[in-house]
């Protein structure tokens, strides 16, 4: 399998919103009563980011998911397992460091060190080592976190624009053909998006009506799907076409996210699961998934239920 970012100038965005009508379908034919309407609405919102796809930034990844490409036949992952890759394959971008996976587990102590050394070492730098004004010290100082809100002004804004990512999966017997959509999957890297943002951008690019049965849907899932931490990957949605069910892809998919998670030190996988989808229940807990929550809703005679479930990296 070959992982490329669905970019909505080339991709066929039809077989795309098919896909990811596939994914709740029970939902999806609820609320909007048809599937034509409804992968018509998906497409519509495909094709609006259109004149916002950037190519360039489209090669920062937050996991690199094509570095299976030299181990075919992947076995199934234990925790104790480990996974012999090329150390070159996962692509490092200037803004997936490992400042970025600092979170509540174990960084908050080392934070507070690095940047009291950032602090000293620009006061040596510009400073004489025998100089002790306070004076001086202060203005040293002063200067350090002004430049420090700045950075973090400039990391938040690329992790914003960073921590989402959508996939087409092209056969790797044919990936020249980027027609050929086998399968498509995102991924979220720590919390997940707004609610109300989500909703503006349906009523920015639907008729009122569709926009509607979006937020109708976005707000079932707010109240049921699982919530993440910044250490997390979440796997948002997975979706393989017809024609190549049955080939354990599904299982292939979801061992190559772990352990491209794992290289990048995140700390859990997370996904959701349907009470009534029992075949991918028992993928999950066969791949070392435990449900960690239960959460269920019902508004307007309509009942969504999940399995929070994680995996522990």
């Amino acid at each position: 399998m070959i992982f490329k970012e669905f970019n909505p100038n080339k991709h066929d965005t039809r077989k795309v919103a098919e896909l990811i009508y596939s994914v709740d379908y029970r939902t999806n034919l609820k609320v909007f009563r048809s599937k034509e309407r409804a992968v018509l609405a998906i497409e519509t919102l495909l094709l609006s980011e259109k004149n916002n796809y950037n190519e360039k930034k489209s090669e920062d990844y937050i996991i690199d998911l094509n570095h299976h490409n030299n181990q075919k036949n992947i076995a199934n992952i234990n925790n104790d397992q480990k996974y012999n890759a090329n150390n070159n394959s996962i692509k490092k971008t200037n803004n997936h460091n490992k400042s970025n996976y600092n979170n509540k587990y174990n960084d908050r102590e080392n934070n507070k060190n690095i940047n009291n050394k950032s602090v000293n070492n620009k006061y040596l730098d510009n400073k004489d080592k025998n100089n002790n004004n306070n004076n001086n010290n202060k203005s040293v100082n002063n200067k350090d976190l002004d430049n420090k809100d700045k950075n973090n002004k400039n990391i938040n804004s690329n992790n914003l624009n960073n921590n989402y990512k959508f996939y087409i999966i092209l056969d790797e017997n044919d990936f020249d053909d980027e027609e050929d959509i086998i399968g498509i999957i995102s991924l979220v890297k720590g919390k997940k998006g707004s609610l109300l943002k989500d909703i503006l951008v349906t009523l920015k690019n639907l008729n009122l009506l569709d926009s509607l049965r979006f937020s109708f849907i976005y707000i079932l899932d707010y109240f049921v799907l699982a919530k993440t931490l910044p250490d997390d990957i979440y796997l948002a949605e997975i979706a393989i076409d017809k024609s190549q069910r049955g080939k354990g892809m599904g299982t292939e998919i979801l061992n190559i996210i772990i352990e491209a998670a794992r290289k990048k030190r995140f700390k859990r996988v997370v996904l959701d699961a349907e009470f009534n989808n029992k075949g991918a229940i028992k993928l999950y807990k066969s791949l070392g998934f435990e449900i960690f929550d239960k959460k269920s809703i019902k508004l307007f005679k309509k009942e969504r239920g999940m399995y929070n479930m994680e995996y522990v990296l």
